[in-house]
């Protein structure tokens, strides 16, 4: 007799991802990719999604160490996705402007006091670094 291993919150119908029952848009594997992205705990991932029950990310991990194989299959499948349709798109007006000004602002960011923080504000920090490494498809 071979007896089926049930994982409570988690529904797994066939031929399609396994989902939580409560909150059936929530898929197992985007709870895991907040564990894979960002090394997040339960208790982290239910402080970050307030919807989201300490059983239910419990039992989405429990399910992700038994089936690995085919959750990170599934995250592999929706990341080439969304890089192909990113590699459709074109750059928005905004990016193009900011590309196009990127020597202003290597030039300011290269200035001491910005390189030890002192008048650094992150976004700016985020954007800069972003734009040195787009990849240069986007331009």
């Amino acid at each position: 007799m071979t007896s089926a291993l049930i994982y409570p919150h988690i529904e797994k119908v066939a031929g399609q991802p396994a989902r939580l029952q409560r909150i059936p848009r929530v898929r197992v594997a985007q709870i895991v990719m907040d564990y894979l992205a960002y090394g997040w705990s339960v208790e982290e991932m239910c402080r970050q999604h307030p919807y989201l029950m300490q059983s239910e990310a419990h039992a989405a991990m429990a399910y992700y160490f038994d089936f690995q194989a085919e959750i990170d299959r599934e995250i592999r499948m929706e990341w080439e996705q969304v890089q192909q349709e990113k590699s459709l798109l074109s750059p928005s007006p905004f990016f193009v402007r900011m590309r196009a000004n990127l020597h202003i602002f290597v030039g300011w960011a290269s200035r001491p006091s910005f390189l030890d923080g002192r008048d650094a504000h992150p976004t700016i920090i985020k954007i800069v670094s972003y734009l040195i490494r787009a990849p240069k498809g986007l331009l």
